[in-house]
């Protein structure tokens, strides 16, 4: 396998150089694998190259970089040998765009190494550019981008997960200081639990009507959002909420979901891993991992109209069986949670248990569906399980006393991370759950979760952390789960 070899590595991360960022996401990895999804230019051809970073020094370099009048980084590249491979998949593309994905596959990763990703641009030498034909003959290869990323260690008992929602483009003053913000707390994963793009916004001054707006709003949250122009990469996993499905408050009658459900899936790489990783109905999947289990549920694909919307009465005459999930995602979720003791989170993009405000919530929207379906199946369940949620623009930290699902839980609601504000409305609808609440602050919460043993059962030990901008710590708190 050819690797790029750099006389001085440093020169990539220190140097003022002019790399075109290329936005880019991590996403499922294991302890030796990982995907990397690049947004691209469609007519380029990049190529792409890893390097042990902590091996550099060890080698023989005998590459030189230098840059020409147009101040291009140029990499001459010759043979060595390389434990990682990585393999490229097809462009993703749309007709309308000059953008497309490419979703890289990295092989054979280390847990104790740090790996760089290079991208590169062969290009042709021009006619009078001495330096490039000097050193490449006709065509050099241009340094485009370069990213430090890690494998992810599955099998240790615990994790630190950053959890954000909701996260609008145009807030950039926000969203640049919030994102590094987040990410210096150096958190294993980042969990992004929906309205993570708002395609049903304004897009050049027209609303959302047809498919080309779908791909057309997540390339532009790609190309704006620091998270993925950050020089290190974290694993993200990703699910939807109703605004990057493509509809305010949608469900299954949206005409564009399958289209829709092809982009997110394209822009996000979550390709599943073994029974580490694991595809569920819809945009849903679960994670086994850190001695736990993470489901996130898709909210939106199967979702019938809400009963407490007057404009649904029409459609819901048409509803047989009223679902948050759907028949297929329900069975595919109680099913494992009732032959498993393994602790889970179930994670969805808008609250659960949030049936005291009368819109948007599992329990205020399909409330015959939670009363019958979801409380018996979460007490059959035998695995401890906590939840986690965004939508509501606040952060509300909310317990489930023992009597309503036979042990006592908890719900964690975070959001938004840039996005508009609201006053709290919990003097006009009073939430008896409630521990903590605030509103009117960009927020994400840092959530340390560690496998825990009593007797015979597994539990959860959890250590809550909500953070506002500015480094603001809004509330912390530590508990337990026991089923």
């Amino acid at each position: 396998m050819q690797v790029i070899l750099l006389i001085l590595f440093g020169f990539l991360l220190s140097c003022k150089q002019n790399l075109d960022i290329l936005p880019m996401s991590q996403g499922f990895t294991t302890t030796n694998a990982t995907q990397i999804a690049v947004l691209v230019n469609k007519n380029t051809k990049y190529k792409y190259f890893v390097l042990d970073s902590d091996k550099l020094s060890l080698l023989n370099l005998k590459s030189k970089i230098f840059s020409n009048k147009e101040k291009k980084n140029f990499l001459k590249i010759t043979k060595s040998f390389s434990s990682a491979k990585i393999f490229v998949s097809k462009k993703i593309t749309r007709s309308f765009s000059n953008k497309a994905i490419e979703t890289l596959f990295i092989k054979g990763l280390n847990l104790k190494k740090t790996y760089n990703l290079l991208v590169l641009d062969q290009q042709k030498c021009k006619k009078n550019d001495d330096d490039c034909i000097k050193k490449c003959g006709n065509f050099c290869n241009i340094l485009v981008d370069t990213r430090e990323f890690k494998s992810l260690d599955i099998n240790k008992k615990e994790v630190k997960m950053a959890v954000a929602s909701c996260s609008a483009v145009y807030l950039q003053d926000i969203q640049k200081k919030i994102w590094p913000e987040l990410l210096e707390k150096k958190p294993d994963v980042v969990l992004l639990i929906g309205d993570n793009v708002y395609v049903d916004r304004y897009i050049d001054g027209r609303l959302v009507s047809d498919k080309k707006s779908l791909w057309t709003r997540y390339v532009e949250m790609r190309k704006n959002l620091h998270i993925y122009k950050a020089k290190k990469l974290v694993p993200i996993f990703a699910v939807w909420d109703d605004h990057d499905y493509g509809i305010n408050d949608g469900d299954y009658s949206f005409k564009f979901k399958k289209e829709s459900k092809k982009v997110f899936q394209s822009f996000f790489s979550q390709k599943p891993m073994g029974l580490i990783f694991k595809k569920g109905p819809g945009v849903s999947f679960v994670i086994k991992a850190f001695g736990q289990r993470l489901f996130f549920m898709d909210n939106r694909f199967f979702r019938t109209p809400n009963v407490n919307d007057k404009k649904n009465r029409i459609k819901l005459k048409n509803v047989k069986y009223e679902t948050h999930w759907g028949k297929l995602q329900e069975r595919w979720l109680f099913t494992q949670l009732q032959k498993s003791s393994t602790p889970s989170w179930i994670i969805d993009g808008g609250q659960i248990f949030g049936g005291y405000l009368p819109w948007e919530s599992y329990e205020a929207s399909h409330p015959y569906n939670f009363k019958k379906v979801l409380i018996p199946n979460i007490k059959k369940s035998k695995s401890a399980i906590a939840f986690i949620s965004g939508d509501r623009h606040f952060f509300e930290f909310m317990k489930i006393p023992k009597k309503e699902l036979g042990f006592k839980t908890y719900e964690i609601t975070t959001s938004g991370l840039h996005t508009r504000l609201y006053p709290s409305l919990w003097t006009k609808y009073l939430n008896k759950r409630q521990v903590f609440g605030k509103t009117n602050f960009y927020n994400y919460a840092i959530i340390h979760s560690k496998l825990i043993k009593k007797s015979l059962k597994k539990g959860l030990s959890v250590h809550l952390e909500s953070w506002g901008l500015g480094n603001k710590l809004a509330y912390k708190k530590s508990f337990t789960v026991f089923k």
